[in-house]
């Protein structure tokens, strides 16, 4: 059947439908989907109220919980029908400002596309309201769900929404979710298994749609009954290397990353049973994890290879997978097959090779080796000095794989018949990894992982990659992430080429937008939007510029006719870079828009690799970077920016307030440098970082001792409360207890390194039921949005000596989860009680109140607290994890949070403005009031004299 517009009006309101139909529109009764046997199939008929404004970040407020019984209340009052008539509610999205509930009918397949069209002038609203970030809208969506046997393992899967909730429909028993949705519609990534006994039940759906979108649920009862195993459907090899002809994989493993999906109420433990034929064997790293009931996760194997084919192949093999209950290890486990082929390549194309990246997932990049005849690969003949080849790190657009981006880069010779890839003496390195990561936070975490990677696998070859020596480029959310990337690390950057490149995702179109159309603006105070952007600003290229002086040359490239990134911003970056004296040139092609392939004749490289940019790496890669006269270090974030000649900040006296370093470097022979700083309250210098030695001749016109800068490999610097500079005691160590590059947050620094779910079990069976449930809600979360491995164990698994080995994320305080009592620190600046939070002196009192807190735990490491004064409190917290619509649907608390926030059970209906207080740690962990936020608080009792009254500090 065609594409049929449909008019559907039920309660008083019209709703165009695509590709649907209208069912009982004259109707306000509900239907009932049966999931009775084994099946049950799409859900069909749903109720909608809608469209409410939404703000862009993850943090917004559900018009509907601020009602009687909330969200869940409305869905019920709905489905229960009878004499009560179905509530209104108001948006400013319609004339008149009130919506009604419509009812809606799905296509066959589940498929209900939701469009607001009759219902909304949209050309009205975005000419008279200013932007397109209005266009997007919530709602609430429902559906009856029937259980007809009396005790069932269901298993329920939405597409198109982050998360989703099952409701008894009696509104005394507890609600089942969070329960997490595939993001992306027409993905079946992640599913959810509940037991259910007989009787009706409401899914209760928040949909985020931009103009229009679709959604899709379905449901099934699970055969084989509970704990089954049967229901266990194919495993997915998500990530295979290449293999290149006569040589094998790079790194020497074969890396395989499945994808497996948990249907079961059960753990499981699966094991690699056999590869056949015997071309390859199970490596000993291969640890593949518990997988806890309803969880998604990659099973990472690790392979040697035995044989190779005739032709310097590897033969296609199979994977025989043999999954079992935990603790039944004499059962009959389920087996699975997985068929696995690689790819064979030759020396001279692109090359996919899979490692371990930064937090322990496995994921994947392309490399094109250098020529054999590359310059950098003749020196090992011992006629000069070998110091390898140096990298052309690419960092592609969005949907771009790690393939295509590498084979970006290939040009045809006049006369030749075959490309030629990569570039003339380098490697070229194209990382790549799900999700809108941006290449900031885990991004750039992951291209700095393939960076090392490659280091490693490639040493003591003679053309050995020189990753101290990048030339760095990007195009589009690439071009982006190699700004960033220059500012971020300028000491390991020699030269730059930002293409058609944005400046700041929050002004970059209408994606990201903060704090504009946000439901409940009006409740957000000024000191906490400050704080929340604050957390991301190290995101912000331009804020970071200065970083890119001292002689980096930098070439920015962009279309004149580009119409999906305006050549403003890469003539606003390099306008900016200018100023700051940095050696940046603009080339705006004429005519040309966001992409094209040849730029003046056919097949001459394009976009990334025409004549132009060929002669600029060409020039990169014959570079030694020395300081010249002067320049300038800039840090937001210690924990984020990294050395330039040497040089690194590694405190602030108020964190997460720009810092800044700029040296005067003297021309005489001893390479004098005279530093001048603002806000920093340590900083290192690597010896040797040039061919010079840097003698620090003063800093802030305090000289400095011959001692203090001769001593050790590096050197430390501490300036006092007073301002006076000093060798740091201790030398190059943090002291105990303080916090430095490792250990500054924000929250995402716990999802940037090797992690740990844990959740508590010392409280009541339910209790530990949905604490089991909320971690299994985050895990499946960073599956779905970044690929990345989040591994979910019980508190009762045994600790180390030491304690934890990566960081760890702590779902439930110290009441319920035994990890959390022993590893968090006692004298942490947040305590959370079954009736309060305090924190900075003030007392948060209430039930719903939520904790989510980045504190440090033994062994240098980081732990994240997602906690509450009752099991509401850590529900709501945990939900922030609920990601956005694509194309910005990110990793779980990655954006806009600081080192802590506190949140109101009103979270869930003001967005922001049910945040009670935020803000950022000291260097010892302290609170201080110079970066933190807060509202509606009490002294504790122990600190309450007579007549004292509660404050609302802002």
């Amino acid at each position: 059947m065609g594409r049929v517009a449909l008019l559907c009006v039920s309660f008083g309101l019209a709703l165009t439908l695509h590709t649907s139909q209208c069912s009982g529109a004259k109707k306000s009764k509900l239907g009932v989907h049966s999931v009775a046997g084994h099946g049950g199939g799409a859900v069909l008929q749903w109720g909608v109220l809608g469209p409410f404004p939404i703000g862009k970040s993850e943090l917004d407020g559900d018009p509907l919980e601020g009602a009687p019984g909330g969200a869940r209340g409305y869905a019920r009052r709905l489905v229960k029908g009878g004499k009560t008539k179905p509530e209104a509610a108001r948006s400013e999205l319609v004339e008149g400002g009130t919506v009604k509930w419509k009812l809606l009918q799905a296509t066959a397949s589940g498929h209900l596309d939701l469009a607001v069209d009759d219902a909304v002038d949209w050309q009205s609203i975005v000419t008279g309201v200013g932007g397109h970030e209005v266009s997007e809208w919530q709602g609430l969506l429902v559906a009856q769900l029937k259980v007809d046997t009396a005790n069932a393992d269901v298993r329920v899967s939405c597409s198109g929404v982050g998360s989703f909730h099952l409701d008894p429909l009696d509104d005394t028993a507890p609600s089942l979710g969070p329960l997490v949705g595939n993001p992306y519609m027409g993905q079946d990534r992640v599913a959810a298994t509940v037991g259910l006994t007989k009787g009706r039940y409401i899914l209760r759906l928040r949909p985020r749609v931009k103009h229009r979108g679709q959604i899709g649920c379905r449901s099934e009862v699970l055969p084989g009954g509970h704990r089954s195993l049967t229901a266990i459907g194919e495993l997915r090899p998500k990530f295979v290397p290449d293999w290149v002809r006569g040589v094998g994989v790079l790194g020497g493993s074969v890396i395989v990353a499945v994808e497996f999906a948990n249907p079961s109420a059960s753990w499981v433990v699966a094991t690699v049973v056999s590869a056949s034929p015997a071309v390859v064997s199970v490596g000993a790293a291969t640890a593949l994890p518990r997988v806890a009931p309803s969880q998604s996760v990659m099973l990472n194997v690790f392979l040697e290879t035995t044989a190779v084919t005739d032709d310097g192949c590897l033969a296609p093999f199979t994977l025989e997978f043999a999954l079992r209950r935990d603790g039944s290890a004499a059962a009959t486990p389920v087996i699975r097959r997985v068929d696995v082929a690689l790819r064979c390549r030759s020396r001279g194309q692109s090359v996919v090779a899979t490692f371990v990246d930064a937090d322990g997932s496995v994921q994947n990049a392309a490399v094109v080796h250098p020529s054999p005849t590359a310059p950098c690969a003749q020196l090992h003949s011992g006629t000069g000095v070998n110091g390898g080849c140096p990298v052309l790190l690419t960092l592609h657009g969005t949907s771009i794989s790690a393939s295509d981006s590498a084979d970006a880069y290939k040009m045809m010779k006049p006369g030749a018949s075959e490309y030629t890839f990569g570039i003339a003496d380098g490697w070229l390195l194209a990382p790549s990894r799900h999700g809108a990561h941006n290449w900031e936070g885990v991004g750039r975490r992951h291209a700095l992982a393939a960076v090392a990677w490659l280091g490693d696998v490639t040493k003591g070859a003679g053309d050995h990659a020189d990753v101290a020596r990048l030339i760095v480029a990007g195009h589009s959310m690439g071009g982006h992430g190699a700004w960033l990337f220059g500012v971020l690390e300028p000491g390991r950057t020699l030269c730059l080429n930002p293409n058609a490149g944005w400046l700041r995702k929050e002004q970059y179109g209408d994606s990201n937008t903060l704090f504009t159309h946000d439901l409940r603006l009006d409740t957000v105070d000024a000191r906490l939007k400050y704080i929340l952007e604050a957390s991301v600003a190290e995101n912000m290229a331009d804020v970071s510029a200065a970083n890119l002086d001292g002689g980096m040359p930098v070439l920015a490239r962009v279309g004149s006719a580009d119409k999906a990134v305006h050549p403003w911003y890469t003539r606003r970056m390099v306008r900016i870079a200018l100023a700051l004296g940095v050696d940046a040139a603009l080339t705006e092609l004429s005519g040309k828009e966001h992409w094209w392939w040849d730029t003046k004749d056919a097949n001459d490289g394009g976009a990334v690799n025409d004549a132009e940019l060929r002669r600029f790496f060409k020039r990169c890669a014959a570079r030694t970077p020395l300081p010249t006269t002067a320049f300038t270090l800039v840090a937001v974030n210690p924990a984020a920016t990294g050395r330039k000649f040497g040089v690194r900040i590694e405190q602030q006296h108020v964190p997460y307030q720009r810092a800044e370093i700029h040296c005067a470097v003297s021309e005489s022979p001893r390479n004098e440098w005279r530093l001048e700083t603002l806000n920093v309250r340590r900083f290192s210098l690597e010896n040797g970082a040039t061919d010079r030695r840097q003698i620090i001749d003063s800093i802030d016109g305090q000289v400095l001792s011959s001692v203090q800068n001769e001593t050790g490999a590096s050197r430390h610097f501490c300036s006092s409360p007073a301002g006076v500079w000093a060798a740091c005691k201790g030398g190059p160590a943090i002291p105990r207890g303080n916090r430095g590059p490792d250990t500054y947050g924000p929250i995402r620094q716990v999802f940037e390194s090797k992690y740990l779910i844990v959740f508590g079990t010392q409280g009541t069976a339910g209790e530990t039921s949905q604490l089991q449930s909320l971690a299994v809600f985050v895990a499946n979360l960073v599956h779905t949005t970044g690929d990345g491995l989040a591994v979910v164990v019980p508190d009762t698994a045994p600790l180390g000596d030491s304690g934890a080995e990566t960081n760890v994320v702590f779902v439930g305080g110290a009441r319920w989860n035994r990890w959390a009592s022993e590893l968090l620190p006692s004298s942490a600046a947040v305590h959370v009680s079954n009736s309060a939070v305090t924190l900075g002196g003030c007392e948060h009192r209430g039930g719903g109140i939520g904790v989510a807190a980045l504190l440090p735990i033994r062994g240098g490491l980081l732990g994240l607290v997602l906690d509450g004064v009752d099991l509401d409190g850590v529900t709501s917290v945990v939900e922030l994890a609920t990601p956005t619509i694509p194309p910005m649907v990110r990793q779980p608390f990655t954006n806009t949070l600081p080192d802590y926030v506190v949140t109101s059970p009103r979270v869930r209906d003001l967005g922001a403005g049910g945040i009670l207080a935020a803000g950022f740690w000291g260097n010892e962990w302290e609170w201080r009031a110079d970066t933190a936020f807060s509202r509606s608080c009490s002294r504790p009792a122990s600190q309450t004299a007579p007549g004292d009254i509660e404050r609302d500090d802002l």
